[in-house]
């Protein structure tokens, strides 16, 4: 049985002030060009330890045995607003392992993400601006893929040329802090519709990126009983991109909602190491989630996300979450 970087639909008990749709710090997240608006200096955080249990017997298509995640995440932003400038600066840090009867007395891995922006505004008008856009996302820990058993690898260079099998029971696939996605935006944003109740937002921008892979591996697939996995390489990438989104509030606010994407087409790519149409060369980035909000202090949260950077790896990778979460806000502001 495989257990690598699995991600479990299921409800979590968590303390933070961030719902799931915050945590997955897209373009438009921390953004205040619409709603309120404070000026001066503000931070505001939060820190998060899931904690979930479950012991399992004698249930149908579930191993008996002990069932643990232990996690972290941890949520910080700084904001400046003066006039009609807005800057913003966000650090996301989420950690966690699971330990599952699949591989027992072992926690693995199942979260990773470090990630670092800083965006700038300058608004034009009430509903239009200039920004500039800059994130950094990578991983702390090495990646493995660990099974219970050897299994067969077959692994392929960058160039997708076969190098031959390999048996093992777990196979390095990433070093710590590895791989580097760096990305650079700089375009216009409108707001055509901007209300509580429903907030329409698109933008269009000049894109730049770096991924920094080399000596890096990513599992493609498992085929006739065989792990594909292929090494992965740097590229850098310059083209344009375009996203929309919505969100907004109903019933009283109690139910919120937003969805949203974007895509990058890389006009000109270094090295260039396969041709692709327009469609398939593609970079997608996907996102939609509801909350309902029984209090002030907790909430009910679904979040869905997809992403396709076909260098990486040609088919999207889905994501879903749920989470019941306990809000402790935090939040201070220096002034004007």
């Amino acid at each position: 049985m495989r257990f690598f970087n699995l991600v479990l639909p299921g409800i979590l008990l968590v303390a933070t002030n961030l719902t799931a749709q915050e945590d997955t710090f897209k373009f438009r997240k921390e953004m205040r060009h619409t709603g309120e608006k404070i000026e001066g200096l503000s931070l505001d955080g939060s820190f998060t330890v899931p904690i979930s249990y479950g012991l399992a017997k004698s249930r149908l298509g579930i191993a008996d045995g002990h069932y643990l995640e232990l996690a972290g995440r941890l949520k910080t932003a700084l904001h400046y607003t003066s006039g009609d400038h807005d800057w913003s600066t966000s650090l996301y840090l989420a950690e966690a392992y699971t330990m599952t009867p699949a591989i027992k007395n072992q926690l693995v891995k199942s979260e990773d993400v470090l990630q670092f922006e800083t965006r700038y505004l300058y608004n034009l008008a009430t509903f239009m601006g200039v920004f500039a856009h800059a994130r950094l996302s990578t991983s702390i820990a090495k990646g493995i893929d660990i099974h219970d058993k050897e299994v067969e690898y077959e692994l392929h260079d960058e160039d997708n040329k076969l190098i031959g099998p390999e048996k093992h029971s777990s196979l390095k696939l990433t070093d710590a802090f590895f791989p580097i996605f760096l990305s650079e935006n700089i375009g216009l944003f409108i707001t055509p519709v901007s209300d509580p109740m429903f907030t329409w937002e698109a933008r269009a921008a000049a894109s730049f990126r770096q991924t920094f892979a080399n000596q890096q591996k990513v599992l493609v697939e498992e085929k006739d009983e065989k792990f594909i996995v292929r090494d992965l390489f740097t590229f850098y990438q310059i083209g344009p991109a375009v996203g929309s989104s919505i969100s907004g509030k109903l019933f009283s606010d109690v139910m919120s909602f937003h969805a949203g994407i974007d895509a990058m087409w890389p006009a000109w790519q270094s090295p260039k190491k396969s041709d692709r149409t327009f469609v398939d060369s593609l970079i997608v980035e996907a996102s939609a989630g509801i909350g309902y909000e029984f209090s002030s202090y907790a909430s009910l949260n679904y979040e869905y996300a997809t992403s396709r950077i076909p260098d990486i790896l040609e088919k999207f990778q889905h994501q879903h979450i749920v989470n019941l979460n306990v809000h402790f806000n935090w939040d201070h502001n220096f002034g004007g």
